[in-house]
């Protein structure tokens, strides 16, 4: 069989270049990866399906300043949209108390070391797996769902704010965003709406045991159930 990619998100990467990636296994052993044969590349696919904005930016792979490792393994996979990823494209809300930005659609926002902690369990052989393996979160939710989750949290009413596409890319670089980190950015809100990340799928819970973290978790930096 070829060799495939499985993204394990690890940011930011100890430098660029390839190597060997060693992960602490949740039950204790160590190298799971690494014993597994794996080898690190360097590259930016970080989210499910393919030809969405997202991943059609020129010169994507070698600007992106956040590079995402993928890692070769014999099986095909795809992960959740990295939920890391809301500390920027949520924007300032905690200080303004609205969440402005194009509009969206429901992304199944998933947790790094979620993903990690079971693609160690995935490659230590607990169990057989036959075909692709999907990690992903329990729920998809949109911005005006996150915004709802903030308001509860917070006691206060955070307002969701849909902003015209050129209009917010013309307020990223007037801040200061590189015009192409912008559009880059841009494209994932594109995608989404487009239902690119709404997939949701039960094999990461069952390969942790428990309900992987939700946004709620992530946004009270409480650890999962």
């Amino acid at each position: 069989m070829s060799s495939q990619m499985v993204t394990v998100p690890l940011l930011p990467p100890p430098s660029v270049r390839y190597g060997r990636l060693h992960l602490r296994h949740r039950h204790g052993g160590r190298g799971a990866l690494a014993s597994a044969g794996c080898t690190v590349q360097v590259a930016s696919r970080r989210v499910p399906g393919s030809g969405h904005p997202a991943h059609s930016r020129p010169g994507h792979l070698g600007r992106h300043p956040r590079l995402e490792w993928l890692i070769h393994l014999h099986r095909p996979g795809r992960n959740g949209f990295y939920a890391h990823s809301l500390d920027w494209l949520l924007g300032p809300w905690r200080e303004t108390g609205v969440i402005a930005t194009p509009a969206d659609g429901p992304v199944s926002w998933t947790e790094r070391a979620d993903e990690a902690e079971a693609a160690a369990v995935i490659l230590a052989g607990e169990r057989p797996f036959d075909g692709p393996v999907t990690l992903t979160a329990s729920a998809a939710v949109t911005f005006d769902d996150i915004a709802g989750i903030a308001s509860e949290l917070t006691g206060r009413d955070i307002r969701r704010v849909v902003v015209d596409d050129d209009t917010w890319l013309a307020g990223q670089v007037a801040r200061g965003t590189p015009e192409l980190m912008a559009r880059f950015l841009l494209g994932f809100f594109q995608a989404a709406r487009q239902g690119r990340f709404a997939g949701v799928d039960p094999l990461l819970r069952d390969l942790l045991g428990r309900q992987p973290r939700t946004v709620r978790d992530l946004l009270t930096g409480r650890p999962a159930a």
